[in-house]
């Protein structure tokens, strides 16, 4: 039996108006369709999309960690991780690493997925929590949030100064 964990910067639906959501679940969906595959769905998304993905809870109910975001906690977020770009601090949620370190301790995951770029924000969490030859892991990058920031960033400095820190920390996905 596979195990698979799927961590999700937005929750992956085809019932909220965003393109993104429904790559998500078509990502997500695959793996559910495999024979004799259990996947964990570990969700950090703003508390409209988690709303509206109800298919989620229908399909993954006992599977299923919602993380509602409030505006609140993405600040502190970002203001207690600021060697962390904005877009990646504001989804660092203690209680999150909590429930990804704990679900790691009672599974052996064959892969862990991070859908959106900055659900990798946990990846060096789990680094040393799993065995690389045996579970895989993917990140996959789909969002455009860097490419807006990249042409506002012309008339804005500090917008280019966080694209430029974008750029450096998704590089280390790459050189991982």
């Amino acid at each position: 039996m596979s195990k698979i964990l799927f961590i999700s910067a937005h929750a992956p639906t085809n019932l909220y108006p965003q393109a993104g959501q429904k790559i998500a679940l078509n990502n997500l969906e695959q793996y559910r369709y495999h024979n004799n595959t259990t996947v964990d769905v570990v969700v950090i998304a703003n508390q409209a999309e988690i709303n509206a993905a109800t298919d989620l809870l229908d399909k993954y109910r006992n599977h299923l960690f919602l993380y509602p975001l409030t505006k609140s906690a993405k600040i502190i977020s970002c203001l207690t991780n600021l060697s962390i770009p904005f877009k990646f601090s504001t989804r660092y949620q203690t209680n999150v690493a909590d429930k990804i370190q704990e679900l790691l301790e009672k599974n052996t995951y064959d892969l862990i997925h991070f859908e959106y770029s900055h659900a990798a924000v946990y990846l060096d969490l789990i680094k040393p929590l799993i065995n690389s030859n045996y579970t895989h892991t993917i990140i996959n990058i789909h969002d455009i949030v860097t490419q807006s920031f990249l042409r506002k960033s012309e008339t804005n400095f500090i917008l280019g100064v966080e694209v430029a820190r974008l750029f450096k920390f998704e590089k280390n996905f790459i050189l991982m």
